[in-house]
């Protein structure tokens, strides 16, 4: 089975065993919930029309919907059985007519909306297509849904890992790997970004969670009998409080609009 096939069994299998958790995205609850918070910083109006590709069970849309009333969105996925369930939210909520999820894939821009959006978001879903030139189309596929409005990117970068891992290694920690199923952005995509898009954002949201989560808290279990690292620890929480510092999280924003 193609990669790119095998990553979609993964995520449609998820969306089965784990049915409307945020765990149908990512384990690490508190940097979901980071996600979402940065994302809501850069709602501007709170009237958007918004697309979220990527959007999996559409656990961090019903929060936007919740938080910003007067915004509608539609949420894009591949993974079939993942829109399934977010439907199936979606049929027992009180957003019915502020929201649509539909099936669709990143790099097909035939089956993409036939509108405009006021905001894109995209948020660890180009890591999925394991190739740059295959994340470079999408993106460059995301800038067909936008006239005047902006894409939200928020995706791990490879050379925030390898700075990571540095400092896991002053800390005798072994390195971090990318899961089987991600290729974080590459300087080449990046440079592609800047090429070829207005950056009003670049910022590394997430380094203060990941200095706290990643090294300080594996590093003190290290030196505990019968510990073990769990992301819904206290430690883990407070991180997600800490003012952002350094330049080590894996998770970047930024934030695009097309050249004039």
């Amino acid at each position: 089975m193609p990669i790119l096939n095998q990553i979609k069994k993964h995520w449609d299998d998820l969306s089965v065993s784990k049915g409307s958790s945020y765990k149908t995205s990512w384990d690490d609850y508190y940097m979901v919930q980071k996600e979402i918070e940065e994302v809501c910083k850069h709602i501007s109006t709170g009237i958007e029309t918004i697309c979220d590709f990527g959007c999996n069970n559409g656990y961090c849309d019903f929060e936007f919907l919740h938080r910003f009333p007067n915004i509608t969105m539609t949420g894009i996925d591949y993974a079939e059985k993942a829109i399934i369930q977010a439907n199936k939210t979606l049929s027992e909520s009180a957003y019915k007519n502020r929201c649509e999820f539909v099936v669709g894939d990143i790099l097909d821009i035939e089956n993409y909306p036939k509108k405009k959006f006021d905001t894109v978001i995209v948020k660890r879903t180009l890591i999925n297509l394991m190739d740059d030139n295959n994340q470079m189309k999408a993106i460059a596929n995301l800038a067909s849904l936008i006239d005047h409005g902006k894409i939200i990117v928020m995706e791990p970068i490879e050379t925030n890992l390898y700075r990571l891992n540095q400092l896991r290694r002053a800390f005798a920690l072994p390195d971090l790997s990318q899961p089987w199923h991600n290729k974080y952005l590459s300087d080449y995509v990046l440079e592609y970004i800047y090429a070829n898009f207005n950056v009003k954002i670049n910022y590394n949201y997430s380094s203060s969670y990941y200095i706290v989560s990643r090294v300080l808290y594996p590093w003190i279990a290290t030196h505990l009998v019968n510990s073990t690292v769990d992301y819904l620890s206290e430690i883990n929480r407070l991180a997600m409080m800490f003012p952002n510092v350094g330049d080590y999280g894996l998770q970047q924003v930024f934030v695009l609009t097309k050249k004039a």
